[in-house]
């Protein structure tokens, strides 16, 4: 027989021999469990490619800046913790990927007011032992007139732990500009959809009451290449929404490339001049 045959008997019997299956070499215990973490691997893994994150970035969009943690904005009190740790988790990853991307957190009142809810959240901060500036915690400026002693001094006591303070949905009322100065707000974020219907003279009004004050202007729910004019024309810094970007999974945050993100808007920009 020569060799080359005698290769090709070995091969085939090789391939034609019965597998032996791990049911057959381990105890069906243990392949239940293997089976069962295996299961719970994919479901977290699942859960992690969801696209949750929405990005922003600086005005007109040539480099990321942060992610918005978007579950945590419909979140029941009983998940807020769990998921502001997957937010903090995901700051980690993105370090790991050579990203130092900030994360914001957005928390709704009740939270603010639950001690407990904020005692966790200070421990869950103080323990990702992230550098200060990426963890931003945004809360909406609805309502905010009815904010009590507990929800204040739970963002005093964040505050003093280096989180940045950002006030959503921001219309540009004298409470929101009161509340703004009192507790030395970072950023701001102010819809385009309201700044589109309101007179050029109103809308300098209200950008330059907080420019005065020294906070950054985020421009929320960016639709239409004029939105990026209007930021370019009151040198807002950030931008995020659909026109720039949707919803992302964390992997995709740690892949996007800035230069190419902000290209393409400088070309859309140039085709609608």
């Amino acid at each position: 027989m020569s060799p080359k045959s005698r290769l090709y008997s070995l091969v085939m019997a090789w391939k034609n021999k019965p597998f032996l299956g791990v049911s057959e070499a381990r105890p069906d215990s243990w392949i239940e469990k293997t089976d069962s973490q295996f299961n719970q691997s994919d479901s977290k893994s699942n859960k992690i490619s969801k696209c949750v994150f929405e990005p922003i970035f600086t005005t007109p969009g040539e480099k990321l800046f942060a992610a918005i943690f978007r579950p945590l904005q419909n979140a029941q009190l009983s998940q807020v913790l769990r998921q502001c740790m997957e937010g903090l988790d995901s700051v980690h990853y993105w370090q790991a990927s050579n990203r130092r991307t900030p994360i914001l957190l957005p928390l709704q009142k009740e939270s603010l007011e639950d001690q407990a809810q904020i005692d966790g959240l200070c421990d869950l901060i103080l323990n990702s032992r992230l550098p200060v500036g990426l963890v931003m915690v945004g809360i909406s400026a609805n309502g905010i007139e009815a904010f009590n002693r507990h929800c204040q001094e739970s963002l005093l006591r964040l505050r003093r732990l280096g989180v940045l303070l950002h006030l959503l949905h921001c219309s540009g009322e004298d409470n929101e500009i009161a509340w703004v100065d009192d507790f030395h707000f970072e950023g701001v974020h102010l819809s385009a959809n309201q700044l589109r219907d309101l007179a050029p003279a109103i809308q300098k009004q209200q950008i330059h009451s907080f420019q005065k004050m020294g906070v950054k202007i985020y421009l929320s729910e960016v639709t239409f290449i004029s939105d990026l004019d209007l930021a370019k024309k009151y040198r807002i810094e950030y931008a995020y929404g659909g026109l720039m970007m949707p919803p992302v999974s964390r992997h995709q945050i740690s892949q996007i490339n800035d230069s190419r993100i902000g290209k393409a808007l400088f070309m859309m920009q140039g085709e609608a001049e």
